[in-house]
């Protein structure tokens, strides 16, 4: 059971909940004592998992900067994880910067600093496809799955305007992982979850050569699959991973995949 987190939005909570299982996919491993990185936390609802999954013994460091986000993560952090989780209001980048961060108050796991007008028309695109690819496929109940397809075009569209209407844009503050490492004094990194909409790469880079060889597991939502997946596992194996992949016919309409990089322990 997840401690009780205070929401955004209930429905965006069933979403995120609904994410965690393949997170913990391709190999991924939790153990007592762990030291867990949440970057792109939102509410805390993974770092919720793995605290409940590991009794409490755990170290989470979890990184959301949305300032609105932020504040519902800090509450989460106060009130439910016992000291085991410290919220960071910055996200995290390849150096130290600022960067306007478009937020979306209806739809706050969207928000990113790749997005923002321009995007708007593919972003309606792709979350059409990814919804109507998943409400076919029984994920929103049977009675959903029986709607034609013209209905649900057409209330998406409803649905869609108002959640990207109401887009706000934010400078928000940006640094490097190993910054916050070296600052934490922390050394070893059990897993390193990423869900940054876009960034990925940015993040990557952000880790010095030093801190590398003490990450023992990484999982990462890589969005524009097609593009930047290669790019994903050619970094992380040359840092001596084994990397897996998945990415299902739910995954491609949205134009996501999962890349899960692990270290052979002997």
């Amino acid at each position: 059971m997840l401690p009780r987190l205070h929401v955004i939005n209930a429905l965006e909570l069933r979403l995120l909940i609904g994410e965690i299982d393949a997170y913990l996919a391709g190999g991924i491993r939790l153990e007592p004592g762990a030291v867990i990185i949440d970057v792109g936390a939102n509410i805390g609802a993974f770092s919720a998992y793995a605290y409940d999954q590991l009794a409490g013994d755990v170290t989470l460091l979890a990184f959301e900067p949305a300032p609105a986000t932020y504040a519902v993560l800090d509450r989460n952090a106060r009130e439910l994880f016992n000291g085991t989780l410290t919220p960071f209001p910055y996200g995290l980048s390849d150096r130290e910067t600022t960067a306007a961060f478009t937020y979306f108050p209806h739809a706050t796991t969207m928000s990113s600093t790749v997005r923002g007008s321009a995007t708007i028309d593919a972003e309606r695109r792709r979350i059409t496809r990814a919804v109507i690819a998943a409400t076919k496929h029984g994920d929103h109940g049977r009675w959903a799955a029986r709607i034609p397809r013209p209905v649900l075009h057409a209330g998406l569209a409803l649905v869609l305007r108002k959640a990207l209407r109401s887009m706000t844009t934010h400078q928000i503050r940006l640094r490097p992982l190993s910054a916050t490492l070296t600052e934490h004094a922390i050394t070893t990194v059990d897993l390193l979850k990423i869900d940054v909409e876009g960034a990925e790469l940015d993040v990557l880079r952000g880790i010095s050569d030093d801190h590398w060889p003490g990450i023992r597991q990484v999982v990462i939502e890589v969005e524009r699959w097609d593009s930047c997946h290669r790019q994903v596992s050619e970094l992380l194996s040359a840092k001596g991973f084994t990397i897996r992949s998945h990415r299902d016919t739910l995954l491609e309409a949205a134009d996501f995949g999962l890349i899960y990089a692990t270290r052979t322990t002997g």
